[in-house]
């Protein structure tokens, strides 16, 4: 019994590989740099979870093996699957280049025709096969067979993630988890204040023609508008280190070092430490773990302990997504790296950078007024995907005109934060500026992406009726900005030297695939992103 009982044990081993070792080594080493806990701590719920699984399906093929009459149900079976492994095996490893990216967008999986034809063929070829198989020699000599192959994939997942291990830098680097909070999100200074407030991928033209129309119009009356402002990066990653910190990224350094060293040498820091501001970073993808990172004062670290149950739920998502048909895909239920959105973590006064999440602190929170000067940089969803919420800032379905309902309600949002800050007399002590993290396309063509909204008020400024600017500004300009605006310098008065035929450079890369960024440059508005040409720089590593 034992011995008809080994092929069984093989396949339940390589399941339990497949699923619990290689594919978190394999996630972990591609999404190192956004996953809250480090690789050890993944190890732990990893492993138990291998061991138990295996242990477990190996059970189930026992039970089966003594409840079946002459073997023949055991037999049918384990060949179906072998099968469903190796069916599942070619779906998750070579058929991945048409799965769309986890960036959080509502997946149409009723567009993947051509993908569900090939499954559907490999699907056939398989069954066919092992049919052809069974009547030709016999179950045992087709189980033998397919075990060996098993034994083949095994080593050849082994092989793969032992190299993965080896080779991908930082991979072992221990983690320090930061719990971003709300704490004092309504804190503000009778002496001074300066907020930048990002509302992620607010497209600079939309933004207008919806302003245009919108009710909230009037509380921006006080700014500076640069319409003609391009990012420097096409996706938050990048854009947010860059933006407070001046240091562009050309992936000289993995992303890790390059965020917190960012951070670590932003003039902009250096200049509000040593103005005794007391620094608030609502981002909740936060990472700056350095020691200068512990005068933010709404962080506090928290453990990085997995609960293996979590992971497991976590973990057979994303498995689901990869390994699964496609035409069963959308029941992975996955739209986003949400392992980061687990229950291991105490989420007491967390942040969360949902629009609604931060109009309710705007309008229910308490405002508080002290001596002590304020800075707060507050990253909300703005108009990123999922477009699920409506110009009044309502949760919806998702719509095919929602972006320009959820640019509305950021125009919305940023007007409540504003309109708070008046009645509250903290207003004109404060420097306000608006901006987004780049741009938006409706096409395929991404390099639409590179124009950004950018609103500038300065201290003690009232122009009474919104000014217009322009000036050709890129997202490199923000540092010099910021030490102006400090100075006491009107939004008027900003960017002064730029010619008006000024060349703006960006940097454009896939997502997923930020190790390769290739350089562009734009002789022209930034709205017109589709005409910027390559300068034939790339930076690679």
């Amino acid at each position: 019994m034992l011995k008809k009982l080994i092929p069984a044990y093989i396949l339940s081993f390589v399941i339990a590989f497949t699923i619990f070792i290689n594919e978190p080594i394999i996630l972990y080493a591609t999404n190192k740099n956004d996953l809250w806990f480090d690789f050890m701590t993944m190890l732990k719920p990893a492993t138990i979870l291998f061991i138990s699984s295996f242990i477990l399906v190996s059970i189930i093929y026992t039970l089966i093996k003594y409840l079946s009459k002459k073997d023949k149900a055991y037999n049918i079976i384990l060949v179906i699957s072998f099968i469903i492994y190796f069916a599942s095996y070619i779906q998750g490893n070579y058929l991945l280049k048409d799965l769309p990216g986890l960036e959080g967008t509502t997946i149409v999986w009723k567009g993947f025709l051509v993908q569900n034809i090939i499954t559907l063929f490999i699907w056939l070829i398989l069954i066919t096969t092992y049919i052809i198989l069974v009547k030709k020699f016999s179950f045992e000599k087709v189980i033998k067979t397919s075990s060996k192959v098993a034994i083949v994939i095994f080593i050849m997942l082994l092989v793969s993630c032992t190299s993965t291990m080896l080779t991908t830098k930082k991979m072992f680097r221990k983690k320090y988890p930061l719990l971003v909070t709300d704490i004092n999100y309504t804190d503000f200074s009778k002496d001074k204040n300066f907020i930048i407030f990002l509302v992620d991928a607010v497209d600079s033209s939309t933004f207008y023609k919806e302003l245009e129309n919108s009710k909230y119009k009037d509380s921006y009356k006080d700014f500076t508008y640069y319409p003609d402002t391009t990012s420097y990066y096409l996706f938050t990653r990048d854009s947010i280190p860059l933006i407070l910190s001046g240091i562009p990224n050309h992936n000289e350094k993995d992303y890790y070092e390059y965020y917190n060293e960012a951070f670590d040498k932003s003039e902009l820091f250096d200049n509000l430490i040593n103005n005794n501001y007391d620094i608030n970073i609502y981002d909740h993808e936060l990472i700056w773990t350095t020691e200068k990172g512990k005068n933010v004062k709404n962080t506090t670290a928290v453990s990085n302990d997995v609960k293996v149950l979590n992971f497991a739920r976590h973990n057979l998502k994303y498995v689901g997504y990869k390994y699964l048909p496609y035409c069963f895909k959308k029941y992975a239920k996955i739209e986003n790296m949400d392992f980061n959105n687990s229950k291991d973590i105490d989420y007491t006064n967390s942040y969360s950078w949902d629009d609604i999440d931060n109009y309710k602190l705007i309008v229910n929170s308490n405002v508080t007024i002290n001596e002590n000067k304020q800075f707060k940089f507050i990253h909300v969803n703005g108009s990123h995907p999922p477009y699920n919420i409506d110009e009044e800032l309502n949760r919806v379905e998702e719509t095919k005109d929602g972006y320009n309902k959820e640019v509305s309600a950021s125009i919305k949002l940023m007007s409540s934060y504003i309109e708070m800050l008046k009645q509250n007399g903290v207003y004109d002590n404060s420097v306000i500026i608006l901006l987004a993290d780049h741009g938006y396309t409706g096409s395929k063509n991404t390099l639409n992406k590179v124009n950004p909204i950018l609103l500038v008020k300065g201290l003690n400024e009232i122009n009474k009726k919104m000014i217009i600017s322009d000036k050709k500004v890129s997202f490199l300009d923000l540092k010099e900005a910021y030490k102006e605006l400090l100075n006491g310098k009107k939004s008027t008065d900003l960017f002064k030297d730029i010619a008006p035929d000024r060349i703006r450079t960006f940097i454009w890369y896939k997502f997923t695939k930020e190790r390769k960024m290739v350089e562009y440059k734009l002789d022209g508005h930034a709205w017109n992103g589709e005409k910027a040409k390559k300068t034939g720089r790339k930076f690679n590593r």
